[in-house]
């Protein structure tokens, strides 16, 4: 419980942004990072049947439920999808934990500018290769979204993927960079600081797409 900035009030001893790289490195480790309450429910009932270690990263409660479009949490699961003209960028957003809901506004916001496919990824570890491969091979460019150090997260997961595939996908990953925090604050401040929140993940479709202009 308190992963990522939960706990962000609590100042950077409370912060939890490097888990998920530390734990990735562990043999026959299980990681889920659930994005609401019913991620979080099916994760418990994946771990009960799983014989090995589970790490469930939780956030601190409250976070809002957001639509899902398939009910399997060791799979990516599509929140959102919208496309305006083929001839448009095609993008696919792809977060895990509580900013799921902060990629879904940003991907709403910009529905005119480009096709946005978005994917909440609960299962960190093993990741669903097969289906981020297939949305990878279907757009042109990618963007992960993690509360965590961009690296050994999500981010280096799927460009893991897009290496050994040999994809040529443009990548942007937002999180943490290679730095520790020295801010304390809500959770909301703390995205917003280092651009996790709606308005940085716009800013970096519209950076996507400026550069296929």
């Amino acid at each position: 419980v308190g992963g990522g900035f939960a706990y962000g009030n609590l100042g950077m001893s409370h912060h939890a942004t490097e888990d998920i790289a530390m734990l990735r490195a562990i043999p026959n480790m299980t990681i889920f990072s659930p994005a609401d309450p019913y991620e979080a429910a099916e994760a418990v009932r994946a771990a009960a049947e799983i014989d090995g270690p589970v790490y469930i990263r939780l956030g601190r409660g409250g976070e809002p439920a957001i639509p899902h479009l398939t009910n399997n949490i060791k799979k990516i699961m599509p929140v959102y999808s919208h496309s305006v003209d083929k001839r448009l960028n095609s993008i696919a957003i792809f977060g895990t934990g509580a900013v799921v809901k902060d990629i879904i506004e940003a991907a709403n916001e910009m529905k005119a500018k480009a096709n946005i496919t978005c994917f909440s990824v609960p299962a960190i570890k093993p990741i669903d290769i097969s289906g981020i491969t297939d949305v990878l091979q279907k757009n042109d460019s990618v963007i992960t979204v993690e509360e965590h150090t961009t690296t050994g997260g999500l981010g280096t997961a799927i460009a893991e993927i897009i290496v050994e595939k040999q994809l040529k996908n443009r990548l942007k990953k937002i999180g943490m960079q290679d730095q520790f925090t020295s801010i304390v604050g809500s959770p909301e401040f703390l995205r917003k600081s280092y651009g996790l929140n709606c308005e940085g993940i716009i800013q970096i479709i519209q950076e996507l797409i400026g550069a296929t202009l």
